[in-house]
């Protein structure tokens, strides 16, 4: 029984760790009062607190993975070049929305937690 059991959390530890996207090239930008910056959320909810406000010329491109409804529909699933703050992960109608960025170089200029 013990064996079955140690053997159902494996597989279960298993499930969610290839569930995981590589952090590296997924991260969550957040527009707020005029500033960016990097959050800790998964798929759109905002869950965790603003780890720092990001330097915004160091953003370059990013591809929408969550659902890109108006306003950002023009964002969609293709890579885009970020010009302002609708080019960016934001919050819409009380949704946060994570982009994923590719060549991400942005830099961290100070910390702030909510």
């Amino acid at each position: 029984m013990f064996r079955m059991l140690l053997m159902l959390l494996a597989l279960i530890i298993f499930i969610s760790a290839s569930d995981q996207t590589d952090g590296r090239n997924h991260v969550t930008i957040v527009y707020i009062r005029h500033k960016y910056f990097l959050a800790d959320a998964i798929k759109g909810n905002l869950l965790g607190p603003r780890i720092g406000e990001i330097d915004r010329k160091t953003l370059t491109q990013a591809r929408c993975d969550t659902d890109c409804a108006p306003p950002l529909i023009k964002g969609g699933e293709q890579l885009y070049t970020i010009r302002d703050s609708k080019d960016i992960a934001a919050l819409v109608h009380g949704t946060y929305y994570r982009f994923a960025y590719y060549n991400f170089t942005a830099r961290v200029v100070r910390s702030e937690a909510i």
